[in-house]
């Protein structure tokens, strides 16, 4: 991923918020957890330390990888952060490769572990009204 990715971009983050939905209205975040694969810096951040702007940088020189980003990037629009400039939505390309395929785990982000044979935090261990696994850990 380094050697493919390393020419345009300084940083390659993985992000994921946990989040309880509101009808109507904005998702109220609860944390958010980032890596930065290249450095290994890792961010795990509770609602009361969550401030006004993105703890990492969101410019053209830092890629984030996600999972579904129009979750992430509704949290980031719940909390007034800028959405970053440069994204690659994993789902997309996880369902591209799965096209017309039967996925017996599934087609979301379990599914996409499990059918690379990643091991993953169960959908069980997550508190009622989550809305994806456990932050990155």
């Amino acid at each position: 991923l380094n050697n493919v990715l390393a020419p345009p971009f300084d940083e390659l983050w993985a992000e994921d918020f946990e989040w309880i939905p509101r009808r109507g209205e904005r998702p109220d975040v609860v944390c958010y957890g980032a890596r930065e694969l290249r450095s290994g810096r890792t961010l795990r951040l509770w609602r009361d330390q969550l401030g006004p702007t993105s703890p990492n940088r969101t410019d053209s020189r830092a890629l984030f990888l996600s999972f579904v980003f129009n979750a992430e990037g509704v949290s980031r629009l719940s909390l007034g952060w800028q959405l970053p400039a440069k994204i690659i939505d994993l789902s997309t390309l996880f369902r591209c490769v799965v096209n017309g395929r039967i996925v017996p785990q599934g087609k979301g982000l379990l599914g996409a572990l499990a059918y690379y044979g990643i091991p993953s935090v169960d959908a069980m261990c997550r508190p009622s009204g989550f809305t994806s696994p456990c932050p990155i850990s």
